[in-house]
């Protein structure tokens, strides 16, 4: 029977990994699309911790300087500075400045966003109108909105839409009667609408 990790060990393992899941949890909470799958997040944050500990880690060690407690130091090395360099990578890649950096020395990155889907809810702001066509070829309009969502599941992409209106064979909108929200299961929806401007 294998021997059991000791606290010792269990500690070295929390701190190697530490940083890197920090600092990709940090930028992961701008970041649109489906969760990887855990495997492939462990790679992940081993990658990233590598990065920090090759490039970061080093400037904990200087033997002049500021002198830290030892349980600062800690929070410091191994979570406050990765969170602050995961907002900072978070920061930047909702401005996309990785793709104008790339663009001034002639590289053209592929997109970080996996789906249309994806790309196009993340970046809708403020009120859009949406007109939803159904697999059975009927149709749910709408206002998306801040209490609208769309889901970035691989495995369902549902979506809420916040204010339902009618559209009738002239394609008038009207606001529905009483006033209610929508939920369109995403194995229902055969294609959507989006509608430039703030009207329909």
């Amino acid at each position: 029977m294998a021997d059991l990790p000791s606290a010792a060990n269990i500690k070295e393992i929390v701190s190697l990994f530490a940083p890197g899941m920090i600092l990709l949890w940090a930028r992961s909470r701008v970041k649109a699309g489906p969760t990887s799958e855990l495997q492939e997040r462990l790679i992940s944050y081993a990658i990233a911790s590598t990065g920090y500990f090759a490039a970061v880690s080093p400037l904990f060690y200087v033997p002049s300087g500021v002198q830290l407690s030892p349980w600062f130091w800690a929070i410091l090395h191994y979570a406050l500075v990765p969170a602050g360099i995961g907002w900072a990578l978070a920061y930047a890649s909702q401005r996309e400045w990785e793709y104008r950096a790339a663009e001034l020395v002639g590289l053209q990155f592929s997109h970080h966003i996996p789906a249309a889907w994806d790309f196009n809810f993340s970046r809708m702001q403020g009120s859009t109108y949406i007109l939803a066509t159904l697999k059975d070829g009927s149709q749910v309009g709408g206002l998306f909105g801040p209490q609208s969502f769309a889901s970035s599941s691989k495995d369902e992409r549902d979506l809420l839409i916040e204010d339902v209106w009618t559209v009738n064979n002239e394609n008038e909108w009207s606001q529905a009667t009483p006033p209610r929200s929508a939920l369109l299961c995403g194995s229902d929806i055969h294609y959507i609408e989006i509608f430039k401007g703030d009207s329909a």
